[in-house]
């Protein structure tokens, strides 16, 4: 019952974000800065304890303009995921854009599929719009909500561009199905944190010993896909841009690792240059890396 009457809470929230002008939503935004971060300390010691362990070398000044500029952002993304339960067609095209779309229509008529990774970077969830620009069957990975409610609204949401919500447990079967009738696009993002059972790669990632998922590299290899990492910008509030970033065309002449080891990198170059566009608040190493696993350069 809570549950369901925290949903219709956050449901009419999100009218009347939608219904306001940008400026006077990301007014409301600012607003949500104040309380969130400047009152309740949401998620402060986590945020500032990421942000040392990944930049030692940055005064204490430099991450504090970091983190406040995180939280403004992080705001920005709650405004925008009751606003995305709402966008259109045209809506999503123009506040979400790519630079190079004639990447993917180049394989589209190759009649290859595509493995497209990602992070939890910029605005990752307007990337549900991507069908829109190109005639791709598209899946894409999810972590099931733990409110019912909300789940099934979000998956709505996604599902009304064209891009199909898969579990984890379910991606490599689903992509293998869809390949053998028409071309797919497999879009996972890589930086949330297997399970114990699941981390077979450690590297330094952000200063930190990291897990990483090798699932996009097993798939792509076993399809031969191109493997496309997508660089996101944010040139202002509310809008996006992504740029397709080839990083291998025959999968199957890689070597082992060679996948991975590329999309990691290219994760933190990107956070490296804007680091207050990724999700300094998730608890992403919560876990030591085991004496017996071995790590790997990504710089090499």
């Amino acid at each position: 019952m809570i549950s369901k009457i925290g949903y219709m809470g956050f449901y009419f929230l999100s009218w009347i974000a939608w219904a306001l002008p940008l400026r006077v939503a990301y007014g409301i935004s600012d607003l949500f800065y104040l309380i969130i971060y400047r009152i309740g300390n949401y998620r402060v010691k986590v945020v500032r304890q990421n942000l040392q362990n990944a930049f030692p070398e940055k005064t204490k000044e430099e991450r504090l303009a970091i983190e406040k500029k995180f939280y403004k952002h992080l705001c920005d993304l709650f405004i925008e995921s009751m606003q995305l339960l709402h966008m259109t067609k045209k809506d999503i095209k123009k506040r979400f854009k790519y630079t190079n779309i004639e990447v993917f229509q180049k394989y589209y008529a190759e009649n290859r599929h595509v493995v497209v990774v990602l992070g939890h970077y910029g605005n990752w969830e307007l990337n549900i719009g991507f069908p829109l620009w190109c005639g791709f069957r598209t899946l894409a990975t999810y972590k099931p909500l733990n409110n019912l409610h909300f789940n099934k609204k979000m998956q709505e949401s996604r599902g009304k561009f064209g891009v199909e919500a898969v579990s984890m447990k379910q991606t490599a079967k689903k992509m293998f199905e869809s390949s053998r009738i028409q071309p797919t696009v497999l879009a996972l993002i890589a930086d949330q944190a297997p399970m114990e059972s699941e981390s077979d790669f450690w590297t330094k990632f952000l200063n930190q010993n990291t897990s990483v998922f090798l699932g996009p590299e097993k798939i792509a290899q076993k399809l031969n896909a191109p493997v496309i990492f997508l660089d996101i910008t944010k040139p202002k509030r509310g809008f996006y841009e992504i740029e397709a970033k080839v990083l291998f065309d025959q999968s199957k002449n890689t070597q082992p690792l060679e996948i991975t080891k590329a999309h990691v990198k290219s994760l933190e170059d990107q956070i490296k240059r804007q680091p207050e566009y990724w999700l300094w608040s998730h608890r992403r190493w919560k876990r030591s890396m085991p004496k017996t696993a071995t790590l790997q350069n990504i710089h090499e």
